[in-house]
């Protein structure tokens, strides 16, 4: 059940969030630390003081600025020119990936979860991965024709 916050939370939560997180880039231009897992390690450390936040407040406002900055920053040629791998990869390279991870979890794990319950994780984790693999790409400078196909 979701429970209703204050938005001055989410406010101070967001401001103090793009704070941190700029800070932790300034800090580690120079190191061999990935900044996609100092962030992670900082979210994870933000999450945990509990902060009682309406997740759908959270949604509605970054939502829009991300869907923003990856439309902006698309080159309308290199997406042509990509479109057969992209859809390849959207659609049966992403179904692949659901079905493979979901049996691999539904065998590894400990746990008693049925298939459902396992593809459910896959498909989770095989759709949110391209955008660690994105963060990456442009990270280590790779051509914009790498980072569209993912």
């Amino acid at each position: 059940m979701v429970t209703a916050g204050k938005p001055d939370d989410a406010v101070l939560f967001a401001g103090v969030s793009l704070k941190l997180g700029t800070v932790c880039r300034h800090l580690l231009c120079g190191t061999r630390v990935p900044y996609t897992i100092a962030l992670l390690i900082l979210g994870v450390a933000l999450g945990s003081l509990g902060a009682n936040i309406n997740p759908d407040l959270l949604l509605a406002a970054f939502l829009p600025a991300l869907l923003f900055e990856s439309a902006f920053s698309m080159d309308a040629h290199q997406i042509k020119k990509c479109m057969v791998q992209m859809i390849l990869l959207a659609g049966p390279g992403v179904l692949m990936s659901t079905f493979l991870l979901g049996t691999a979890l539904k065998f590894t794990f400990p746990y008693d979860w049925n298939l459902e319950i396992s593809l459910l994780l896959g498909g989770l984790l095989s759709a949110t991965d391209p955008v660690a693999v994105v963060a990456h790409l442009k990270e280590l400078g790779t051509s914009k024709k790498a980072q569209h196909n993912y």
